[in-house]
């Protein structure tokens, strides 16, 4: 009976281990924390940040739980959160002052700015991916970059 508990407890472990506790977890956050899409899956850490990305909204698309527009450089749109450059991604404020959007991405809470997507790499299989739906606040030649966006903007 001993030994039955402790296979028992030995083969919960190996179940345990094999958990998508190994996986990445991923999530894509809306205006004001709206989860669009959430979950975790394997990666192969031999391919970009941006592939991942492409190969999570290609088969969400497929089962029409969002749109998006965008390659493994960047994303352009989600569900109509744009950054595609066109006018309306831009908020000016003042002649000095002005808003652009678009989306931004963390590895484990930190912001990469040193590559696009397609140029990072996961260091392991266990990271967290978050894309989020922001803005860079541009001021008399400062900038503050990757802003969540709180509430929708109002478009003039």
């Amino acid at each position: 009976m001993k030994y039955l508990h402790l296979l028992a407890g030995l083969t919960l472990i190996l179940l345990l281990d094999t958990n998508p506790a190994n996986a990445v977890e991923y999530e894509f956050i809306g205006i004001g924390s709206e989860v669009l899409l959430k979950g975790s899956r394997d990666a192969d850490i031999s391919q970009s940040v941006g592939t991942f990305t492409m190969k999570i909204l290609k088969e969400a698309q497929s089962k029409e739980i969002l749109n998006y527009k965008g390659t493994a450089a960047g994303l352009l749109s989600i569900n109509e959160l744009t950054s595609d450059e066109e006018l309306e991604d831009y908020e000016i404020i003042s002649n000095t002052e002005m808003n652009t959007y678009g989306w931004c991405l963390t590895l484990d809470g930190n912001l990469p700015l040193e590559s696009m997507p397609n140029q990072l790499f996961f260091a392991s299989n266990q990271v967290v991916l978050r894309w989020y739906y922001a803005y860079a606040h541009y001021d008399q030649g400062e900038w503050e970059i990757c802003l969540p966006v709180i509430k929708p903007r109002k478009i003039l």
